[in-house]
Parts: C-alpha cells; sequence; structure tokens
C-alpha cells in the first residue's frame, strides 16, 4: 500500500490518474500487485506501508477504521 502525501500518481500506459494527494493507492487489507506501472506526474512524497505492518500498528481496528462513514480518508489521517 502507497500513501500519496504529496504529489499525483498515474498509470503509465493510459495516463489515468490512480492517487492523489492524502489518498491511497492499493488496498490495506491485501496486497495486491499493481497491474500496470505507476508513475508519479509531478514532485511528491509517497509512504510505503506493507498490510503486516499496517496491522501491527493499528491491530483489529483496521477493518472497523476503512469499514466505518469516514473510510480511507480518515485512515490517511491516522498514518500521516
Amino acid at each position: 500500500m502507497v500513501i500519496v502525501i504529496e504529489g499525483i500518481l498515474k498509470k503509465r500506459r493510459c495516463g489515468t490518474i490512480v492517487a492523489t494527494k492524502d489518498s491511497i493507492l492499493g488496498n490495506p487489507l491485501t496486497e495486491e500487485p499493481y497491474e500496470d506501472d505507476i508513475l508519479m506526474l509531478s514532485d511528491g512524497v509517497l509512504c510505503e506501508v506493507s498490510s503486516t505492518t499496517l496491522n501491527e500498528a493499528l491491530g483489529d481496528n483496521l477493518k472497523n477504521i476503512i469499514s466505518s462513514k469516514k473510510g480511507l480518508a480518515h485512515l490517511v489521517s491516522i498514518l500521516i
């Protein structure tokens, strides 16, 4: 899972934006590989977190945080 603290990420082949500032690229509950090469559109700051590390830090709260009304945005605010 990659957290975008600053910047924009896009798919190399089609140019589709996949993540922007304060968002997550990837599923925090699994470590599925990305289907396409990902590029940073401009200067930025990224943080890569494995699901193992995330589970150790948040424990059983991870599923509750993601399924809450605040969802992934709340998870990003906790991690940043």
